[in-house]
């Protein structure tokens, strides 16, 4: 199971910032998940779609072997903020819907038609 911790370190890529044992990992890591998302929205506008797909896979992996924390993060900050730019980019939806699994397929629409009621 990838709790908190274990999501920062495969985001990051590195153990300094942790390095202070009574960090909130819980706030570092919604932090951290906001600039992945940044990230892969910034990479997709500039027409990366390999790297795009990496960080959809990256997050496919987050969310089917992490904890309720980490899988609500993928949901409600990483979805979320790509969910613009799959509507803007139809090439980044089919890499999306080609990568992702159902559920976060789901969750894509959910988020897409809830905001037009």
């Amino acid at each position: 199971m990838i709790n908190e911790r274990i999501a920062l370190l495969l985001l990051n890529g590195e153990a300094g910032s942790l390095a202070n044992n009574n960090a909130h990992y819980t706030r570092e890591f919604y932090h951290c998940m906001e600039g992945f998302a940044k990230a892969s929205v910034a990479t997709c506008q500039s027409g990366n779609l390999k790297k795009f797909e990496s960080h959809l896979n990256i997050a496919k992996k987050l969310y089917a072997d992490g904890n309720e924390t980490v899988k609500n993060g993928i949901v409600n900050v990483f979805l979320y903020k790509a969910l613009d730019m799959l509507d803007q980019i139809p090439a980044a939806k089919r890499v999306a819907e080609k990568c992702l699994p159902a559920e976060l397929l789901r969750e894509i629409n959910r988020q897409h038609y809830c905001s037009g009621l």
